[in-house]
């Protein structure tokens, strides 16, 4: 069977897209965004990508009036798809801003792919982004952590693709299904208020984060972000 993509929302953050992306939203640029998770499967063989935000109390700490709301977290949200944590097969971890590597502990003996270069920044992030990866220690302490350097052929359908920028080690994960590729970008997309795609603001390097943007764009293939709206009208991709 081929792979499908399922997003699954993990709770509801307050944006100001103002410092998010060149064209903000709506007329204070502020706005609630879902953090989303995918999860992509074939019915047999079960990853994740990224796991979501914390619950809301760790959240606030670094995005005031963000909020989990019940059932909401990633382990909920695997259930109801029917698995369990130790069904999954490996977690890919675009990059360890907290609102994307959550609940790291529940999946112990799963494999979790992430960049050299993401590692080495969230172990000594600069001041700036200090909070951003306040949830990154347990996911670097994570026993199953697994460094890859560069581009990375999971599979024959998936590919593990360096977008760098937005985070110096963001990656993005390339699927094949039967309808044709889809990208999960993560966050080296950001979305405006008519849904058109923009590359974000909040970077730690501003040309990569363009250049990663562009070449994503370029590609012409669909691209899934983890804080569009959008993504959500639809329970499954392929």
């Amino acid at each position: 069977m081929p792979y499908q993509i399922h997003p699954l929302n993990t709770g509801c953050l307050f944006s100001d897209n103002g410092q998010s992306c060149d064209n903000p939203l709506g007329p204070d640029g502020k706005c609630y965004v879902p953090a989303i998770a995918y999860l992509v499967t074939n019915g047999c063989h079960h990853l994740l990508v990224d796991t979501g935000m914390p619950k809301t109390a760790e959240t606030l700490k670094h995005r005031p009036n963000s909020v989990q709301p019940d059932g909401f977290d990633i382990v909920n949200r695997l259930k109801q798809k029917g698995l369990s944590p130790d069904q999954l097969h490996a977690i890919v971890l675009s990059h360890l801003h907290s609102d994307h590597c959550a609940y790291m502990a529940h999946f112990p003996g799963v494999r979790k792919l992430i960049q050299r270069l993401e590692v080495a920044f969230a172990a000594n992030p600069t001041l700036d982004y200090r909070l951003s990866y306040q949830g990154s220690k347990a996911a670097l302490e994570d026993p199953d952590l697994e460094i890859i350097n560069g581009e990375m052929n999971y599979d024959s359908k998936i590919a593990l693709i360096p977008t760098p920028g937005h985070s110096p080690g963001h990656q993005s994960v390339k699927v094949q299904t039967s309808v044709g590729p889809f990208i999960m970008a993560g966050d080296a997309v950001w979305f405006a208020g008519n849904q058109a795609l923009w590359p974000p603001r909040k970077a730690t390097n501003p040309v990569a984060a363009r250049n990663s943007f562009h070449a994503l764009v370029e590609s012409h293939i669909p691209l899934l972000g983890s804080h569009d709206p959008s993504l959500l009208k639809s329970i499954v991709y392929g």
